[in-house]
């Protein structure tokens, strides 16, 4: 191996997941026969147990020690990782050979390195001298490699001499040299030979790779002025052109595969398509992600974009070693960074001085030495159309090849996108109308607010001009109604709004999300400049930065939604003041009980805050429809293909971290997803509430839920969303299933023919035509911006109705708001709502007619009746009544929501409905009883849990939303229900699903009993969320069996 080898093992790790590695895959064991399978399941138990009881020894549990030999050896060659990590954690190392065999085994990977620790931990590490002293030089050069990661004077000493032996073949010595590099008392041996002058010309390279490149500054400074050592530089001596000139240049891809195979290196660390080494991601598709610009400044200038959770940290030790790495794990008992070289490094909490994150990127600033500027140009060439199948035309980044010449003239960009049968695309606005929009609204007028976000990260974007009077919201109107923009005027404009996130409209009122703040504007006199602006919230963290606060919008209980993304943390009243919601929390990321990304529900006026759903990522934005059921997408860490949409169910855990412990997906755990797109939001976990989809590679933006009519029938009362990556509006029609939906893709616009098509937000206008901002840019992702001269608007509609015109809202009359509130536009919905509101005071409405499924056929229209009589004193308990009473299953679900607001007994409303035929009611039956904890309250639990037939896990995590607070009385009243009928499907989901320590003993029968370990690993993952002397003693018994 050479420095350059090296430095590319880190290659595009600035931007995506390096923790693959860390996760040990469960693998089947290996048996003959059904004896032999009981047999291994028998052992598979009792080893998980041992793991899981604080301070094991073997010694403790003699009966045990040929059961964890047993299960050892079926690991030795199955799965060497899972191997040396059990023998560690039980301190069993008396079988050196396999130890031995893993460490100078090909492809043995972090498992070969903790073998190392593991020999020298017991004392038989001089076992590696006859590795050292043999003639199979391959074996020799992993044995090196292995211990100079390990580290340690010991290993130091040992290998010492392998350099120092000219005797040796030069790729034997070289990898000598490469490991001592690796470790603080290998480097100081190094030092003291070029001190002396004695560094040998042939390991020259290898030596000074380490020293001038050590982590410990003393000795690199040292060895800048040691002139036994050389500075590396490119054998032609180019100089690389601005990347902005480099994206230009042409390459080819097949050149680019050889770089990627032979001097990129790329291939040591990444697969494609299957061949290569699997130490970082699979990049078989890193091109439905990254654009060619962000993959030549991933190369030459790595720290202008660090992907978000991989940034580097420095770990400053007691005896004054400085790991860098990217963070893994974080606890009380330590931190695990993973270095460069993909190696995880454990250090224990006594251990560490200091721990600090760093400005810096892992991956190397001199990657491209390695390579000469056409190298590099064929590489991004190549990497770019690396791409998800069904995107190969159809992909996140704008490569020369898709759009070739075409203009991105505004005039013509229509010409880039395939629509969907029966929709037509009108360009409503574009430059110099308006750039780079963010997000947008239109009000009952049809004008369209936009966000436009010019001032957007400079520090990632040095080269674009800032705007320096500040961002703006800007106010759109087609005047002549001939669907194009004609008029646009200022409604505001300063730096406290710098890239803004989120606009929404109410009449006068206009709430603009940016940076720390949420503010509302008032226009009292209707000229479109704001007369009053307040704050409404602040002091939420992510400025400037994508996954902060986003756009609000209204409910159809007159309520107002919104979220944040994982970097918010915390959200404070317009006094600066911690909110404390309705639930009685913090509202921080602090795991009390909240994390991450969240969703909020609060009164008109900011008051009454409630806290709805938890542990998202990026969840961008959030929409209702008008049951008040809440649709939302995420965004997954870069480039692991599980971007998602979600039903958000009340209160619901989704499992983006830990719930316990706050770790991330790429920690080890038992019972792993089988792909990683799963593993992303640990729904293999018990609590977490599942995905309504998954969506593959993307970056998730605006969303809402049309209810207009204009449409055809596939898009109506659908969820229609914008996803930038892959350039595309799509629909996802839902369908029931179980106590939740299923849904499926429709694609309504695809920028297939110029993939700067970037749509970021939707709609719905007041005629039922939907509205697309399009951020227009040559790439999306890593928090860069290639263009601030562009951007766009469109519309879709269907052919014939290409005029933007409607009749005017009239809100002076009941019947005129009346149909208002059928509008399909929620501005417009919102505003009639208060209106009728106003009208019901001195004339009583007819709940009877308004409810009336012959009178009112359309479901959605009654629920939005029902919303507004629920919260009519005079007529609030009759509307609720017939609402609980109505055919249609979602109505009765708006009934539910209702009473919960209108403050009903929720225990007799759930007693009235608890045998209700729909999963999806007794769903929200179950939500509605969190909290509760009478008697009758845990007896109606009991009564939908033995509901649950053990296939349906949206309700299964409904009853555990609803037992929260009370699972001790929950689960005991259950179990006293079905007796001895406790295991059966059904109930072995409600054992799994249980927070009570009464669960345990539940968890090690199912354990003991079960044939398989993957069946096993299940039920041990939910003993993983106890700490109690139940769950020990459950371990204790598991452990016992032999």
């Amino acid at each position: 191996m050479n420095m350059f080898r090296l430095a590319a093992t880190a290659c595009l790790f600035t931007i995506f997941v390096l923790c693959r590695s860390a996760i040990a895959e469960p693998v089947p064991v290996a048996s003959t026969s059904g004896e032999d399978n009981r047999q291994a399941a028998a052992d598979h138990a009792v080893v998980q147990a041992l793991l899981r009881i604080p301070d094991a020894k073997m010694s403790d549990y003699p009966a045990s020690e040929a059961t964890v030999s047993r299960h050892l050896r079926r690991l030795a060659d199955a799965n060497p990782s899972e191997y040396v990590s059990i023998a560690g954690r039980l301190g069993v190392t008396d079988d050196a050979r396999s130890l031995l065999a893993i460490a100078t085994g090909i492809d043995s990977g972090q498992a070969a390195i903790d073998s190392v620790r593991l020999l020298e931990k017991s004392g038989q590490l001089a076992l590696m001298n006859e590795i050292l002293a043999g003639d199979d030089e391959a074996r020799m050069i992993r044995a090196l490699t292995a211990m100079g990661h390990a580290g340690g004077e010991t290993v130091a000493a040992m290998v010492m001499p392998v350099m120092n032996d000219a005797s040796r073949h030069s790729t034997v010595r070289s990898a000598a040299a490469e490991a001592l590099g690796h470790g603080w008392h290998g480097q100081q041996e190094l030092l003291k030979i070029a001190r002396a002058n004695k560094v040998p010309d042939e390991l020259k390279f290898e030596i000074s790779n380490a020293l001038l490149g050590s982590w410990t500054k003393e000795i690199a400074a040292e060895a800048k002025g040691l002139a036994s050592l050389q500075t590396p530089v490119t054998s032609t001596g180019e100089t690389f052109p601005p990347v902005n000139k480099l994206q230009q240049m042409s390459g080819d891809p097949d050149a680019g595969k050889v770089v990627f195979n032979t001097v990129g290196t790329c291939n040591k660390c990444h697969k494609v398509l299957g061949e290569g080494k699997e130490v970082g991601p699979d990049l078989s598709e890193i091109g439905s992600k990254l654009s060619r610009l962000d993959m030549h400044v991933a190369i030459l200038n790595p720290s202008a974009a660090i992907s978000h959770n991989y940034e580097t940290y420095a770990v400053l030790t007691a005896d004054g070693q400085l790991i860098n790495g990217i963070l893994v794990n974080q606890t009380d008992e330590g931190v695990t960074i993973k270095t460069a070289d993909a190696v995880l490094k454990t250090i224990a909490a006594d251990d560490i001085e200091e721990i600090k994150k760093q400005e810096v990127s892992l991956m190397p600033a001199d990657l491209q030495k390695a390579m000469t500027v056409q190298n590099l140009v064929d590489l991004v060439d190549y990497l770019s159309l690396l791409l998800k199948p069904d995107e190969k035309r159809f992909n996140a980044v704008a490569t020369e090849s898709a759009v070739g010449e075409r203009s991105h003239d505004a005039a013509s960009s229509i010409q880039g996108f395939d629509v969907a049968s029966g929709l037509t695309v009108q360009l409503f606005a574009s430059e110099p109308q308006m750039y780079s929009p963010t997000s947008i609204d239109v009000d009952h007028l049809g004008r369209v607010w936009v966000c436009e976000a010019i001032n957007y990260r400079a520090f990632r974007n040095p080269h674009n001009q800032a705007r320096a009077e500040g961002d703006r919201i800007l106010v759109m109107e087609d005047v002549d109604h001939d669907g194009g923009v004609d008029k646009t005027t200022v409604f505001y404009q300063g730096n406290d709004i710098d890239s803004p996130h989120g606009v929404c409209v109410l009449g006068d009122r206009v709430i603009v999300s940016a940076g720390a703040n949420v503010f509302s504007f008032r226009d009292t006199d209707g000229d479109l400049k704001p007369d009053e602006k307040k704050l409404l919230f602040t002091g939420i963290s992510g400025v400037q930065h994508d996954h902060g606060i986003h756009s609000f919008m209204p409910g159809p209980d007159g309520k107002l939604y919104f979220n944040f993304g994982n970097e918010g943390k915390q959200i404070r009243d317009a006094n600066g003041q911690p909110i404390i919601d309705l639930a009685g929390n913090e509202i921080n990321d602090s795991r009390q009980p909240y994390q991450m990304g969240m969703v909020f529900r609060c009164d008109a006026d900011g008051s009454n805050v409630e806290t709805l759903g938890w542990n998202f990522r990026n969840n961008w934005e959030v929409c209702v429809d008008s049951f008040g059921t809440m649709w939302q997408s995420d965004n997954d860490d870069d480039g692991n293909q599980g971007t998602r949409i979600n039903y958000v169910m009340e209160y619901g855990n989704y499992g983006y971290r830990n719930e316990k412990t706050g770790d991330y997906w790429q920690s080890n755990r038992i019972g792993l997803e089988d792909s990683i797109g799963k593993r992303h939001w640990h729904l293999n976990d018990p609590g977490v509430v599942p995905n309504l989809l998954q969506t593959g590679a993307g970056s998730p933006t605006g969303i809402m839920f049309y209810e207009g009519e204009l449409l055809p029938p596939p898009f109506r009362n659908q969820i229609v969303h914008t996803d930038p990556g892959p350039n595309v509006v799509r629909a996802y029609p839902i369908a029931d299933q179980g106590a939740g939906y299923s849904a499926t893709i429709e694609n309504m616009i695809k920028g297939v023919r110029d993939q700067w098509f970037r749509p970021v937000d939707v709609c719905t206008a007041p005629d039922g035509s939907v509205i697309v901002a399009d951020w227009y840019d040559p790439g999306v992702g890593g928090h860069r911006m290639g263009d601030t001269e562009r951007g766009r608007c469109y519309r879709i509609t269907v052919p014939g109705h290409e005029q933007y015109s409607f009749p005017a809202m009239d809100l002076a009359t009941l019947s005129g708001a009346s149909e208002a509130l059928a509008s399909p536009n929620q501005s417009t919905r919102y505003l009639a709502g208060k209106a009728i509101t106003e009208f019901w005071k001195t004339t009583p409405p007819n709940v009877a007619d308004l409810l009336d499924a012959s009178k009112v056929p359309s479901a959605p229209m009654r629920a939005r009746w029902l919303w507004l009589l629920s919260k009519t004193q005079s007529v609030s308990d009759e509307a609720i009544e017939r609402g609980i009473n109505d055919s249609d299953v979602n109505l009765r679900i708006t009934a539910i929501r209702a009473a919960r607001q209108a403050g009903r007994d929720m225990v007799e409303v759930v007693a009235s409905m608890v045998d209700d035929p729909s999963p999806q009611v007794r769903r929200e039956l179950a939500i509605a009883l969190r909290g509760e904890d009478s008697a009758k309250a845990t007896a109606l639990w009991t009564d939908l849990a033995v509901k649950h037939d053990g296939a349906d896990r949206w309700y299964l995590e409904a009853l555990g939303v609803a037992a929260e607070g009370n699972w001790d009385a929950c689960f005991a009243s259950y179990i006293d229900r079905v007796g001895d009928q406790w295991d059966s499907v059904g109930g072995c989901d409600i054992v799994w699903r249980a927070r009570t320590q009464a669960a345990c003993q539940y968890l090690a029968k199912l354990i003991k009993e079960a044939k398989t370990s993957a069946e096993q690993e299940r039920y041990f993952r939910a003993l993983d969320f106890f700490d109690d002397e139940s769950k020990k003693s459950a371990l204790q018994a598991i452990a016992s069996q032999s």
